[in-house]
């Protein structure tokens, strides 16, 4: 065994790697762990499709502005003709709708709500719309200037 004098003004020429491989043996032990964690998945069979080349008309001919005011009136904008319903008449809203989807099977909503509209009215708008088949839905909002 030697020993080392502790008068001795050299460096200390040795590392100490006892911490080291601590560290790495904790690290790998993780890894061992976590590894089969990640390499589990689910096998899902999607299904196939082909990408159509014909050329669409312009999706800007289907959209249907639709905006609900403070005051518990929905606006409905087509191409310059405008309608206004009351919220409370719910069935004139769902004919409305489905009168939409008769004339255009590719209407597309651009629903715009007041920031101060009940969340409740905007639901149960769009929940008419999807009962009548309509399932095309934007959101209009504006540009936050800070």
């Amino acid at each position: 065994m030697a020993f080392s004098n502790k008068n001795d003004d050299s460096a200390m020429s040795e590392i100490n790697v006892t911490p080291l491989v601590d560290v790495m043996l904790v690290l790998l032990i993780i890894f061992i762990i976590t590894t089969p964690l990640m390499t589990q998945s689910i096998t899902v069979h999607l299904p196939e499709t082909q990408k159509d080349l014909t050329i669409v008309d312009n999706p800007e001919d289907h959209i249907v502005n639709i905006q609900l005011t403070l005051d518990g009136k929905l606006e409905m904008t087509k191409k310059d003709v405008k309608e206004v319903f009351p919220t409370s008449e719910k069935d004139k809203i769902t004919q409305a709708f489905k009168t939409l989807l008769e004339n255009d099977k590719e209407v597309i909503l651009a629903f715009a709500a007041d920031d101060k509209a009940p969340h409740g009215d905007v639901m149960k708008i769009m929940q008419q719309a999807e009962n009548v088949g309509i399932l095309k839905i934007s959101f209009l909002t504006t540009e936050e200037h800070l």
